[in-house]
């Protein structure tokens, strides 16, 4: 067993001077997991060798992130179903108004996608299958070589085991 470091829960701050193609990046090294919470209350916590890169100017309104590796995130309550939380990784955008999902992502070849509490709306853009799917709570989306399988009554605490290791 290797211990993993179990690092700081920052806060991410928000630069209304900022322009709009200006993002900050948090990056996790090997044996590293580290959480942020951006400045709609939104948390993400990384595993290790995974980044998340969000608008330095960053709203509520505009709320969107790209990850890659694997993040668990908690989405905060968005009250504007108009203006989901948005998450882009590779080819693929998934939209949240509220709830809690697992990203694991490291291979271009295979992306599995958890939700965990609420719904998740996932488009999948060339992967070959309907253009947007609904998840509901213990769903997941697996993309494996660009083919679609979605899972129900999935085990939620095995996909999200990453969260629950501790360092010795």
């Amino acid at each position: 067993d290797r211990e993993i470091s179990k690092g700081l829960f920052l806060m991410a701050k928000n630069d209304p001077q900022a322009p709009a193609d200006h993002y900050n990046t948090m990056h996790t090294a090997e044996a590293e997991q580290y959480g942020l919470q951006l400045p709609d209350s939104t948390r993400i916590w990384l595993n290790e060798k995974s980044a998340v890169k969000y608008p330095a100017n960053y709203s509520a309104d505009s709320g969107r992130i790209s990850v890659a590796g694997e993040v668990y995130v908690e989405v905060a309550e968005n009250k504007n179903a108009n203006r989901p939380f948005l998450v882009s990784l590779q080819n693929i955008r998934l939209a949240a108004t509220r709830g809690l999902l697992n990203v694991h992502a490291y291979s271009g070849d295979s992306i599995v996608i958890t939700a965990i509490d609420g719904e998740l709306k996932l488009d999948t853009g060339s992967v070959r299958a309907a253009s947007a799917i609904l998840l509901h709570p213990s769903e997941q989306a697996q993309i494996i070589r660009g083919q679609l399988t979605v899972l129900k009554n999935v085990d939620i605490l095995k996909a999200i085991a990453w969260r629950q290791r501790a360092g010795k």
